[in-house]
């Protein structure tokens, strides 16, 4: 089973859109799609395509490695007590 697009990359998408006034349909005619399937990606009902991400991107003037790090910060689990910051220094005993 496909995971969808976390909420946050399809909020940056949907705004980047309103802020262009772009519809769907306008969306999906840069990706040759139509515009059920960008619902179906706004929606998380179907995965978005790093390809597709790229594209839309430009169109809507949020750089693509933005996109990405809202994809990653839903992606990674929070902190739980006793885990380990991997960027701390660690003592290490002789």
């Amino acid at each position: 089973m496909r995971r969808p697009a976390p909420s946050g990359v399809n909020a940056e998408v949907r705004a980047g859109m309103a802020r262009h006034g772009l519809r769907q349909g306008d969306v999906g005619k840069a990706l040759d799609l139509s515009q059920a399937a960008i619902g179906a990606r706004l929606t998380g009902a179907t995965e978005w395509r790093m390809v597709e991400l790229l594209v839309v991107s430009r169109l809507i003037g949020v750089p693509f490695v933005d996109l990405c790090a809202a994809w990653e910060s839903e992606q990674t689990p929070p902190a739980t007590e006793g885990d380990v910051d991997p960027a701390s220094p660690v003592a290490v005993s002789a």
